[in-house]
């Protein structure tokens, strides 16, 4: 425990490792809002809307966290936090776990409530103020299944002669924070974090054997202080690099090129000189824990539906009911969105696509943005997204066939004299047949031109039979 890199100049009188209170940054997100939400039954295959739209009850100007947005679309939880995507943890913690149920961990993690502030940028910004000392208790609880064991100084006191006259376990708090199961899965996604996420920089190998590491970062508001929390087999620690007074770092300075390094600099020189190899974290395996493996749609959450990409991750509930945007639709695959009265058959599939209500993150993004939405092929669509983009191909078939009709018409005044009475019975009857093609709105380019071909044989067909040269449209045939 170290409260400063300066040389001490006074004792007993300010120690910033468990005396200073800070804001900790994205750190917290475990702590707070991952952590709360799997014990409530979420998966981390669970997709969040990662859409900068206001967030209802979130306390920023914008409505929703600014930084860190990342590409909008569905986000897997595990993904929102490898990334460390602020909309998706704003979003977990506001729709999932609530303020008061997030505060209530930091509480029963032995932190200062005096210094935490329960609005969104306190507990999923980690905009409160915290302890590094804290902070390794809360991710020290993580490692230890979920249970909670206070941090102290000591273990024990003895008199001259051996005996115990004072022992830390007679006052040290302990108690289970979060579900066995919950604690499994956060340390195995900041496992990832580590393996390819923001702390790829706190891996630690030891004579070419890699160290199984967890952890987290955590920059500060306005460069004003950089954390990193990791989790080892034997140790966790927790790093906060920063000025006195809160003063502003220069730019470039993150906790991915600064708290992580330096953690990953002396946790090797304390397995190298204890001569420590490689441990798991958690030993039980995940099913040992209760979990299992979930398969959820990647776009709600709900019951895998049929064409629609799903994730596949660890959870305690796999869902069985299909959530209700998605709906049996024709789509126009040559562009993802419903397909409209104009489009060629050959484009329209039926598929199910979500189309979702206008109040939704995400047809008020694609709205606003008058972008499109789609994840692995699927498009994201709400009722005002209906592809026109076949609107000349109607246009087209349409003038063919009133082409047609125009000359049928002018064949059958000009020698219904020399046609018999069936002929033009027959002539009459299709012509009408073509017309009510063209009526109805719903009609395909391709009935259309398939009841003018129909009705121009048979104008072709009397007209030879009168030795007549046939009069043909006055258009060709469009291209299908």
């Amino acid at each position: 425990m170290i409260g400063s890199r300066d040389t001490p100049t006074s004792k007993k009188t300010l120690n910033r490792a468990y005396e200073a209170p800070m804001p900790v940054g994205s750190s917290i997100k475990p702590l707070t809002v991952y952590g709360p939400a799997f014990d409530l039954g979420v998966s981390a295959a669970t997709p969040i809307a990662n859409v900068p739209v206001p967030i209802p009850g979130w306390d920023s100007d914008a409505g929703y966290p600014t930084t860190s947005q990342g590409t909008p679309g569905p986000v897997s939880i595990r993904q929102g936090l490898v990334s460390s995507l602020n909309i998706v943890a704003a979003r977990t913690l506001m729709e999932y776990v609530g303020l008061a149920n997030s505060a209530s961990y930091l509480e029963k993690l032995g932190v200062n409530m005096d210094n935490v502030s329960e609005t969104g940028v306190g507990l999923a910004m980690g905009q409160s103020g915290l302890t590094t000392l804290e902070m390794a208790g809360g991710y020290a609880c993580l490692a230890n299944n979920g249970y909670y064991r206070e941090p102290v100084a000591f273990t024990k006191v003895v008199d001259k002669d051996g005996n115990t006259v004072l022992s830390a376990g007679d006052y040290q708090k302990e108690y289970q924070v979060y579900k066995p199961s919950t604690a499994w899965l956060v340390v195995d996604i900041l496992k990832d974090a580590v393996d390819h996420g923001t702390g790829t920089r706190a891996q630690i190998q030891i004579d070419g054997s890699n160290i199984e590491v967890a952890g987290k970062t955590g920059t500060v508001v306005d460069n004003r202080g950089v954390f990193f929390s990791g989790i080892t087999g034997y140790y966790t620690s927790t790093l906060w690099v920063g000025h006195d007074g809160y003063k502003p770092f220069v730019s470039g300075i993150a906790a991915s090129n600064t708290s992580v390094p330096l953690w990953q600099t002396y946790m090797s020189k304390i397995f190298s000189e204890k001569g420590l190899g490689d441990k798991p974290i958690i030993n039980k395996t995940a099913e040992e824990e209760g979990l299992k493996m979930v398969t959820v749609d990647a776009i709600m959450g709900g019951a895998p539906v049929e064409g629609v990409p799903a994730n596949s991750d660890w959870g305690t509930e796999q869902p069985t009911k299909v959530n209700s945007v998605f709906q049996l639709q024709n789509v126009d695959t040559s562009t993802n969105m419903l397909a409209g009265p104009y489009c060629p058959p050959d484009v329209v599939q039926q598929r199910y696509v979500a189309v979702f209500p206008d109040d939704s993150p995400y047809a008020i993004w694609m709205k606003s943005s008058g972008q499109t939405l789609n994840l692995g092929g699927v498009p994201l669509v709400n009722s005002l997204q209906t592809c026109t983009l076949h609107t000349q191909h109607r246009r087209d078939s349409v003038t063919y066939a009133n082409s047609v009709l125009a000359a049928a018409g002018a064949f059958l005044s000009e020698n219904s004299a020399l046609l018999t009475q069936d002929q033009i019975n027959d002539l009459t009857a299709t012509i009408q047949t073509v017309q009510n093609v063209l009526n109805r709105p719903d009609s395909s380019d391709e009935a259309i031109v398939t009841s003018a071909n129909i009705l121009l044989g048979k104008v072709n067909t009397y007209r030879n039979t009168l030795n007549s040269p046939p009069p043909g449209p006055t258009s060709s045939e469009p291209t299908q």
